[in-house]
């Protein structure tokens, strides 16, 4: 039923405010949430294996907040306050640990970054396009076959050498590398 060479990546950030639904909704109903779009994804996508990224509560998310800025980091949001089950899901996918997805908890980058990271490499280096099933508009420019988050579509299949998105990233990933390095280590040929 399952194809164990496709990967999905699901952006669990965005699926803790989505899934834990209205006020209303008790702790249970928000987990069962999560297991059902994990399960749509798998069987639209014909997936072997889902990857949930999180974001550590704890990450640098990139350092960002060192770059030069015109408004404040993520200043755009609109603080609205988070959903009565956000933080009861975002403890139980951290943990989770069975058998209908896997956890990447990331803590040098934010979670659709740590997408982006691992179905460019998966693209680039292994020739393999993974599945990537998130909200943000901002990842439909990285290699892989796209489901949307409302109504499952799936959509064209984006390769590596067709997105300059995705040779733009590279560019800043290799930099960003660049300058997590101890000064005397750093090649200038990056």
């Amino acid at each position: 039923k399952y194809n164990r060479f496709i990967t999905a990546h699901m952006d669990g950030d965005y699926a803790a405010y989505f899934c834990a639904g209205s006020d209303n909704c008790g702790a249970g109903e928000a987990r069962r949430n999560v297991l059902s779009r994990v399960s749509k994804l798998r069987t639209i996508s014909g997936a072997g294996r889902v990857i949930m990224h999180l974001t550590h509560g704890a990450s640098t998310k990139g350092d960002r907040f060192l770059a030069a800025q015109a408004r404040p980091y993520q200043g755009q949001r609109t603080h609205g306050g988070k959903p009565k089950q956000w933080q009861f899901l975002r403890d139980w996918m951290e943990n989770y640990d069975g058998p209908e997805f896997e956890v990447a908890l990331w803590k040098d980058r934010e979670a659709d970054d740590g997408m982006a990271h691992a179905c460019h490499t998966a693209a680039t280096l292994r020739k393999v396009l993974h599945v990537v099933h998130t909200a943000d508009k901002d990842m439909r420019m990285f290699c892989g076959t796209h489901v949307a988050w409302n109504g499952y579509r799936c959509s064209k299949e984006i390769q590596p050498t067709t997105s300059p998105a995705c040779r733009r990233w590279e560019r800043r990933e290799r930099k960003s590398c660049w300058l997590a390095l101890p000064a005397t280590t750093r090649r200038e040929s990056w």
